[in-house]
């Protein structure tokens, strides 16, 4: 079929584009200059959906008739496309009945020549230059023989026929031999026609000065017609075009040359761009993939088989009679025995991979397994993604277009972008595959979303133009940005246990990597009103990446969303808040029970439905999180999180206290930046370290530290690393779940046994050590007006004599502390020395110092005390030792 034509038909159906319409959609609604269907088939979806006209169909502006556009899957095409997504046909079929609907005949197949850099045919070749190279190939006995003899085993007429002669080529300004007696053929076209494009090979121990090169052409790769189309039912494809004219010779005189067109690629195995559209092969009856019985002829038949988009079949040298046609034949092969591998040829179908499930499109054909990814949480191949916004500007017929464009930077310095994958015309929006143009599958478009982005585009391009020089980007080191982090977040908060800054610095750092990892921790935030956990949640957003802040003003739903779009740190402000406003108590359950299981990769995919669309959605809830809370977590929540107490700062504690300067806007940028770069550049090696030493582990605690464990490995700064390492240890300390009030006490009592405590212990101690354990002051607390029963003095007496903790000899005395009388409990030394036989048993550090009953408060300063962030009587104590200074206890 010429160009011509097809666009004659295609002239023809826009010139009747109205009947058309109206034929494939009956029940098409006029709407302006547009028709207007529910989709491709013209039918709703469903039974009892109303009917919806997504589908636009032009029918009235000049060059655009029949243009189309589904508003609703994104799908769009020309005339052609909409017969053959409506009929479900191929490219050959659908011009069968469009041709069949205009009343006019079916076209011949396409002409197709070698185009000029201009996008013109090639002229036709010069026939002085073909014959003074043919009469220099005559002339030279050792060429010849090379074509005649075995290697080749052409004749004469086929050196004829193909025009085959010698040349030569000096550089035109100096006049050095570029390359000398090289095999020169003309490229023919689809009508038979000799072009001005000629192709080179190498004739062994003949030509000189290409070193290893074997066959070349200049321009780019197109269609080699070994024979012309005309005429023609079959098509053949071999691997070159010394293969095409010994396949040519072989057939000559036979019905196989009437009825096969054989053709090649100009460039060997490089498929030209014209093959890449089914159109090319729509009208062929039946397709044969001829390359070498190798691998690479197997790969180049399945790219033929994918671009066609239709049956294709492979045919190839039989066993031990060669490994191209040329080898064939020339060792007494015959035509019959061709024609038999002809009609044995089987079609090269779709067979599953056995290769595990993959992120990125196999070249072969075949059904395979994917997983596609989600970019703004991707670590794939070893290459962290990130997905950034620039501006592009293009000028069409004199105008200057602008717009944003989304794109990908990957850790290597590579940008990136996407599109759909190359697919059959008429493949539905929802069956398409959409992939960075490395390979990678994508569940949705990448986008930047500029609210939340940490990455900006002139450090992206500071850091591609550094990676692809092989330096680094960076401006700080791993030890500045540390210090940087811990200083923005001490300069706008003071936390009662200074260790744990190091644990809110390397949450911060694993935020942009936490793509790496299979789980992360979650940080859960426990402090009275006022004590700065909102300021806290501010100054790690301020340094973390794509940080979005969702307060109690924000519904469940709202969180959900944001979370999901921005891929980063997210800080919920205020648990309660939102479950409060959000009207349906279902989302919010979702919503906690989603966090529950966020903290791991594996678990963070969640299934959920707008309310407001009534779509269902699939949202990731995957990364680390700062969860702040008033009343803490229950306790399967709690398990997953690091606990960061904060305190509300009296006036006797401010002069206590030096805040470092905050950073500026500028030094945030600049930080995070070169966090965005660090992680990019050092993604490959965080990845085999945590493959090799922290992927294992057979408790939660260490799974969701083993992020900041790495880090401070990693990173090798030791002050860092050693804060770290006692916040953890402090962490450790607290088991996951309690089941009741006595199992609370038991654990408390235990642990201050440990301590030294084993003679009297005072009843605040035990509250402060069972609060420290909870994490909340209202756990077990059944109605909101009640206290909970291990803050009772009775209740916990009563448990400490039921577990025959208390010496029944001895009576409680009531010590003064701070000028406050308190409640004291004589241990029994049994169960003391029961006790302390258990924890050698488990391994536990023992003190062995016998502490005072009320060391725990008149021996330790508040700064460093354990219970800082919820001690009720520091005010008290700080007045009392301005005024009078450090008493000493009495019993009354």
């Amino acid at each position: 079929m010429s160009s011509t034509g097809k666009e004659d038909i295609r002239t023809a159906l826009q010139d009747r584009i109205i009947d058309v319409v109206q034929t494939l959609f009956p029940e098409a609604e006029r709407d302006g200059t547009t028709f207007r269907v529910p989709n491709v088939t013209g039918k709703a979806t469903a039974e009892g959906e109303p009917n919806n006209p997504s589908l636009s169909i032009e029918v009235v502006r000049a060059g655009t008739k029949g243009l189309w556009f589904d508003f609703s899957t994104g799908e769009k095409g020309d005339i052609f496309a909409l017969i053959m997504a409506n009929k479900s046909m191929n490219f050959q079929e659908a011009l069968r009945w469009a041709c069949d609907f205009l009343g006019m005949p079916v076209p011949h197949r396409p002409f197709s020549a070698p185009l000029t850099k201009e996008g013109t045919p090639h002229d036709t070749a010069n026939l002085q230059a073909l014959h003074a190279n043919k009469r220099r190939l005559g002339q030279h006995q050792e060429a010849m023989a090379y074509l005649t003899g075995e290697r080749r085993g052409l004749t004469k007429e086929t050196i004829e026929r193909f025009h085959l002669g010698l040349t030569s080529y000096s550089d035109k300004k100096t006049g050095e031999v570029v390359y000398q007696d090289a095999l020169s053929f003309p490229q023919l076209d689809s009508a038979g026609q000799v072009r001005s494009r000629f192709l080179r090979s190498k004739i062994p121990d003949v030509t000189v000065g290409v070193g290893k090169k074997k066959d070349w052409a200049s321009g780019t790769p197109s269609t080699y017609w070994v024979t012309p189309a005309t005429g023609r039912q079959n098509l053949l494809i071999c691997e070159g075009a010394k293969d095409g004219w010994r396949l040519w010779q072989a057939f000559e005189g036979t019905p196989l040359a009437e009825q096969l067109c054989i053709i090649t690629s100009t460039h060997g195995s490089v498929i030209p761009k014209e093959w890449q559209t089914p159109s090319f092969w729509g009208s062929w009856d039946t397709i044969y993939a001829g390359q070498d019985a190798d691998e690479a002829g197997d790969q180049m038949a399945l790219q033929v088989r994918k671009y066609a988009a239709r049956d294709v079949k492979r045919v190839q040298v039989p066993k031990e009679a060669g490994k191209d046609w040329t080898e064939y034949f020339n060792r007494g092969g015959t035509v019959f025995g061709f024609q038999v591998s002809l009609q044995e040829a089987p079609v090269i179908t779709s067979s599953i991979t056995e290769a595990p499930i993959t992120s990125v499109a196999p070249e072969e054909d075949g059904t395979f397994q994917v997983e596609p990814v989600d970019l703004s949480r991707a670590f794939v191949n070893g290459f962290l993604y990130y997905p950034f916004r620039s501006g592009e500007s293009r000028k069409v017929d004199g105008k200057h277009f602008r717009r944003w464009r989304d794109q990908v930077i990957r850790s290597d310095g590579t940008i990136c972008k996407a599109d759909f994958l190359l697919s059959e015309t008429g493949t539905p929006m929802k069956d398409r595959m959409l992939a960075l143009d490395d390979g990678t599958i994508l569940t949705k478009m990448p986008e930047a979303n500029p609210l939340v982005s940490t990455f900006t585009t002139s450090a992206i391009t500071r850091f591609s133009a550094a990676r692809r020089e092989g330096r680094s980007a960076l401006t700080l080191t791993p030890a500045e940005l540390l210090m940087q982090i811990d200083q923005h977040l001490r300069s706008k908060i003071v936390l009662p246990y200074d260790c744990d800054f190091a644990i809110l610095t390397y949450v911060a750092v694993t935020s942009y990597i936490q793509s790496i990892f299979d789980a992360v921790p979650l940080v859960l935030v426990i402090g009275m009103a006022g004590s700065g956990k909102s300021e806290l949640g501010t100054a790690i957003a301020d340094v973390s990446c794509n940080a979005v802040i969702l307060n109690g003003q924000t519904s469940a739903a709202s969180v959900a969303r944001a979370i999901d779009s921005a891929g980063g740190l997210a800080v919920i402000d205020d648990l309660e808040g939102i479950g409060s406003i959000t009207k349906n108590k279902n989302d919010y359950g979702e919503l906690v029970q989603q966090l529950k299981v966020s903290y791991k990769k594996a678990t963070a995919k969640k299934k959920w439905t707008n309310t407001t669309t009534m779509r269902l959605e699939e949202l990731n809830f995957y990364g680390v999180k700062i969860i702040n809370n008033t009343e803490g977590a229950d306790s399967i929540l709690s398990s997953r999180m690091l606990k960061i107490y904060t305190k509300k700062i009296s006036k006797p504690h401010l002069g206590t206290y030096t805040r470092p300067f905050e950073l500026s806007p500028e030094q945030l940028v600049d930080l995070r930046n070169n966090l965005h770069i660090w992680a990019m550049e050092n993604a490959r090696d965080i990845d085999v370290l945590y493959q090799q030493q922290y992927k294992r582990h057979e408790e939660r605690q260490e799974e969701i530290t083993a992020p900041l464990r790495l880090l401070a490995e990693f990173m090798g700064e030791t002050v860092f690393a050693e804060h770290l390492a006692t916040a953890l240890q402090t962490q450790a300390m607290t088991p996951d779940t309690v089941e009741s009030g006595t199992e609370l006490l038991q654990t408390a009592l235990k642990e201050l046994i440990r301590q030294g405590y084993r003679d009297v212990v005072a009843m605040p101690l035990l509250a402060l050590e069972m609060r420290r354990i909870t994490g909340s002051p209202i756990w077990g607390m059944t109605m909101t007006n009640e206290i909970p029963e291990w803050q009772e003095p009775r209740w916990v007496g009563r448990q400490l004599r039921l577990m025959m903790a208390i010496d029944p000899k001895r009576s409680d005395k009531r010590p003064r502390l701070w000028g406050q009388q308190i409640r004291t409990y004589p241990l029994e030394p049994g169960y003391v020395a029961e006790t302390l036989n258990d924890l050698n048993a488990e391994g536990a550090e023992v003190s062995g110092e016998t502490l005072d009953t009320l060391a725990y408060c008149q021996k330790t300063e508040c700064q460093v005390c354990p219970y800082n962030a919820f001690c009720n009587i520091q005010d008290v104590k700080m007045t009392q030792l301005e005024r009078t200074g450090p008493p000493t206890s009495r019993f009354d």
